[in-house]
């Protein structure tokens, strides 16, 4: 609400006149409040009259800054100010981040005609030294620089003009699982301790068997889970705003919203978590919400950041590891002895042939256990959905191609090339390990 104190005043000849000084709002660059104060009126009537007019135009036309845009950095708060208002929370969050960072580091202190062609070229070359995701960084410059260019406060957008470096080759990383190691990974997260047993066991369960985002499943209420057709509806995510507040939000795009089916015991793993929940909510005094209830929550009942997906990962990963490491110690251990034993001539052939068998035995398990277990990033179970899938298809006889639409429907992709990109690469590791298998039966 503008504010406004009138008062007369006397001028030097000695004749009476009225001033007014009035609140205006926030300077959109500075983020400072704004006062005026006008003079020289000859009635309160006339001062009053003059100020509805200031507060009209500020009403139509906004309030203008008494500071010039000059730097990137009151270009960017300009700038953001209006992109808040196109964008999802998330995503103004992501940028935030990437802008206090990386961009506003290079570009922030500089006035915005001072900022060259090859200026941006020189910064552009040393992201792409640092950072994989140079090419999103150099966008979201280009986006803030043409808000310059639509406000006539530069001729023209200098990151626009850069040459860009050659992308650089993706390292090829098997990030999924085949149904053994799936099956393997999921029988650990039933030894990791938890208040809340069943948790992570349903949770991956839930991103290996139906290709789930991690923010997709974190969004996921009970009233999405149709248990008498057996089919789960996704249709939102969660997500962090600039202020670190977990938010609901709409998915990442319209093809992401969909209704997929699940099998017997998915669905039964879901109905036992369901009751467990309910069990570990009356024990911490939590108010359970019926079909509003979320399905992973944590134990105040609160949705749980995005993060905390990789966070349980690691936890998971670190556990196997060292227990790996017990494993490998216990075995060594044992196969010093089992092989001190195979050399003792007074052991008769069955029982030296026993120890040789359980030291090949123990040699296996050393080999096993002294290596690292593979993880998957969170995003790696989506890849194993889908490599399962055509999997399936595959044990099937059925044509990996002829699915690809009804995989790209499950997962949400919102081009086929995505879809087909997962396909590639489990097509190029099968016709590896074919090849290999060759060459080991041919051995010549």
């Amino acid at each position: 609400m503008k504010m406004a104190n009138y008062r007369k005043y006397k001028k030097k000849n000695g004749q009476i006149a009225w001033q007014f000084q009035a609140y205006l709002g926030v300077d959109p660059v500075t983020e400072k409040r704004v006062k005026t104060t006008r003079r020289g009126f000859t009635t309160k009537k006339e001062a009053q009259r003059e100020l509805r007019k200031l507060l009209h135009n500020i009403d139509e036309n906004g309030l203008k800054s008494k500071k010039k845009i000059v730097t990137f950095q009151q270009l960017y708060t300009d700038w953001l100010a209006q992109y808040r208002l196109s964008v999802k929370p998330s995503t103004v969050a992501l940028t935030i981040r990437w802008a206090s960072n990386q961009i506003l580091p290079k570009f922030g202190k500089l006035r915005l005609d001072k900022i060259t062609v090859n200026y941006c070229q020189k910064v552009v070359r040393e992201w792409y030294q640092q950072y994989r995701q140079y090419a999103f960084l150099k966008k979201e410059v280009q986006k803030i620089l043409r808000y310059a260019v639509s406000q006539e406060l530069i001729p023209s957008n200098p990151m626009q003009k850069i040459i860009m470096p050659r992308p650089k080759e993706p390292q090829h990383r098997i990030n999924y699982y085949s149904r053994e190691e799936l099956e393997d990974f999921l029988n650990w997260t039933k030894q990791y301790p938890t208040r809340s047993p069943g948790k992570l066991y349903t949770f991956f369960r839930l991103l290996g068997f139906t290709g789930m985002r991690k923010s997709e499943a974190l969004a996921l209420q009970w009233r999405d889970i149709d248990f008498k057709n057996k089919t789960i509806s996704i249709g939102k995510t969660i997500a962090q705003d600039e202020f670190y507040k977990v938010v609901v939000q709409p998915p990442k795009t319209e093809n992401s919203v969909r209704t997929i089916d699940l099998d017997g015991k998915t669905m039964n793993t879901l109905k036992q978590w369901l009751m467990s929940q309910r069990k570990v909510n009356t024990i911490l005094g939590n108010i359970s919400d019926g079909s509003e209830q979320y399905l992973f929550t944590n134990l105040k009942n609160e949705l749980y950041y995005p993060q905390v997906v990789n966070e349980w990962l690691n936890q998971i990963y670190d556990m196997i590891d060292a227990e790996y490491a017990k494993r490998a110690k216990a075995a060594n251990t044992r196969l010093a002895k089992v092989t001190k034993l195979i050399d003792d001539k007074s052991l008769d052939t069955i029982a030296k042939r026993k120890l040789q068998t359980e030291a090949t035995d123990l040699q296996k398990q050393l080999k096993k256990y002294q290596q690292k277990y593979h993880r998957l990033t969170p995003h790696g179970f989506r890849h194993t959905q889908a490599s399962l899938l055509f999997e399936a298809a595959r044990s099937q006889n059925i044509a990996g191609e002829s699915i690809l639409k009804d995989v790209m429907y499950r997962l949400g992709h919102k081009d086929i090339k995505t879809t087909m990109n997962i396909y590639t690469h489990v097509t190029q590791d099968s016709t590896a390990a074919t090849g290999q298998m060759f060459a080991t039966y041919m051995n010549f």
